[in-house]
């Protein structure tokens, strides 16, 4: 058995949880052999450590995750539009392609859709209300920017940069060097004052830096997240409203070695909603502590997570 750390991603980061349960994702998928879980451990602050079945290195890991992007760039759940928020018909025709091309062992696509938008949830324009974890407006256009991300990964590097699994294993390992010019997609809270407070419009190319890498593994989790309509509004799953009708998103820290299959599970617990009151619960599930950051919107529809929150725990 190999334990993996991975330093870089903090518990209290939202993009650093995100991208910790995309590498455990795609591991799941691509390693099934390797039996991937995923714990975290308090050193000085919560990290995700990664127990993977047999003699296994962080090189291995930073490998099968470049492996997957591969042909990413041309997966359809990013490529039958340029935004979730579509038409409701056109919505359901695509979610009927994925549905019929998906099976018990093949199912990533159908996941995605899941995750995106849900049928009876819809905007004041008519349009697909898109997942919370969906932070893009305007020029910007989730789906095309990651068709755009995953294909720059994808790419051959240039001369100056590394091959791809060490700029993987960089990510995973720290420190952050801001140095891509590409959008955070509103889950980095540390790049609020470079777009959020600047005068200038947020969609603008160039305008924001961020690790590719970063964003690339966090996008990856987004199937874990599956949406659902409820009285015609959407509801997304680790968001939850405060007093306020602010929307927070709440993520878990728990001790256990836990599969994929089991931290699903775990994202939808009803406690995390109100973790200071349930706190006897979640900790009998192996939660120790449950961070939020609030999801601001400024601009026309944009949003980012703003800095965590411990609300139980430490």
């Amino acid at each position: 058995m190999s334990h993996i750390p991975l330093p870089a991603l903090r518990a209290d980061s939202p993009i650093a949880f995100l991208a910790a349960l995309g590498t455990l994702r795609i591991l799941d998928g691509i390693r099934p052999a390797w039996k991937p879980r995923l714990r975290w451990v308090n050193n000085g602050g919560w990290i995700p450590e990664l127990s993977l079945l047999g003699d296994n290195s962080l090189p291995d890991v930073s490998g099968a995750l470049a492996a997957k992007l591969s042909n990413r760039a041309a997966a359809p759940e990013f490529n039958w539009a340029d935004v979730i928020a579509v038409a409701p018909e056109l919505f359901h025709v695509k979610t009927e392609v994925a549905l019929e091309a998906a099976s018990i062992t093949q199912r990533e696509t159908v996941d995605f859709f899941a995750a995106f938008a849900a049928e009876g949830a819809t905007s004041s324009s008519g349009d697909m209300k898109p997942t919370d974890l969906c932070m893009t407006s305007g020029q910007m256009k989730f789906l095309k920017e990651m068709r755009a991300i995953t294909a720059a990964l994808a790419s051959l590097p240039k001369p100056e940069e590394a091959p791809l699994g060490e700029r993987i294993q960089a990510g995973l390992t720290g420190p952050w060097h801001y140095t891509d010019a590409q959008h955070s997609l509103g889950w980095d809270p540390t790049n609020e004052p470079v777009h959020a407070l600047g005068a200038y419009d947020p969609s603008g190319d160039g305008k924001q830096t961020s690790v590719r890498e970063l964003v690339y593994l966090a996008a990856e989790a987004l199937s874990l997240f599956p949406v659902f309509a409820r009285f015609g509004r959407l509801r997304t799953t680790g968001f939850h409203p405060d007093e306020n009708r602010q929307s927070w998103f709440h993520w878990p820290i728990w001790e256990p070695e836990l599969s994929l299959h089991s931290v699903r599970s775990l994202l939808q617990l009803r406690e995390l909603a109100h973790p200071s009151e349930n706190g006897r619960q979640l900790r009998t599930r192996g939660i120790r502590a449950v961070y939020r950051s609030r999801r601001h919107e400024f601009g026309k529809g944009y949003g980012i997570f703003r800095p965590a929150q411990l609300a139980i725990g430490g």
